[in-house]
């Protein structure tokens, strides 16, 4: 079972063995016993009774950091480099001693599940319109949540067998056969 938390929203979508809850302020996925959260660079961090810096200011070795998160809890900090920029995550287990045998191979083990459900998302949202339909009637919705599911299945499906580079790949270029004949047969030339 897999749990993803985003932010602004508060509801809750099953898709599948997705469960997705929307909380205000964090976001996490909690894969197995093991939740990551994505905090943003000024979040206030202490490290054994020392005064609150913001998280960017750490020094983070590459094994991560316990600290204390303001408003939160004990955490272990770990930071990634994404786009010419460290993003800065957060792993909390409840058993504080577990927290310390987490490495950085776990955490990006924990990390990669996390980013592709990400993408899995994005991908259903973008390609697959599952947020865009008319009906409104319960069954309406259900048939729309399995079309757009299998939709993407279908795209994973294409992208495993070479048949597209990448799941945008195919809506990128399905139009440019079209856009081509109206160019060359309605415009002048």
């Amino acid at each position: 079972m897999i749990f993803l938390f985003h932010s602004q929203c508060f509801y809750l979508e099953t898709i599948g063995d997705v469960i997705i809850l929307y909380a205000k302020g964090v976001e996490s996925i909690i894969h197995a016993t093991k939740p990551i959260h994505y905090i943003s660079s000024n979040r206030q961090v202490s490290q054994k009774n020392k005064k609150f810096v913001r998280v960017k200011d750490l020094e983070i070795p590459e094994e991560g950091l316990l600290v204390y998160l303001k408003e939160f809890g004990i955490v272990k900090v770990f930071k990634k480099m994404f786009k010419n920029e460290y993003r800065y995550y957060a792993i909390w287990l409840s058993n504080s001693e577990e927290l310390n045998e987490i490495n950085t191979e776990t955490f990006n083990s924990i990390h990669d599940k996390y980013w592709g459900i990400e993408q899995y998302h994005r991908a259903l949202k973008q390609l697959c319109n599952i947020e865009r339909f008319q009906v409104r009637k319960t069954e309406g919705i259900k048939t729309h949540i399995f079309s757009s599911i299998v939709s993407f299945i279908q795209l994973e499906l294409a992208r495993f067998n070479s048949e597209i580079i990448n799941w945008y790949d195919l809506k990128r270029n399905m139009f440019n056969e079209i856009i081509r004949f109206f160019i060359m047969n309605h415009l002048p030339a």
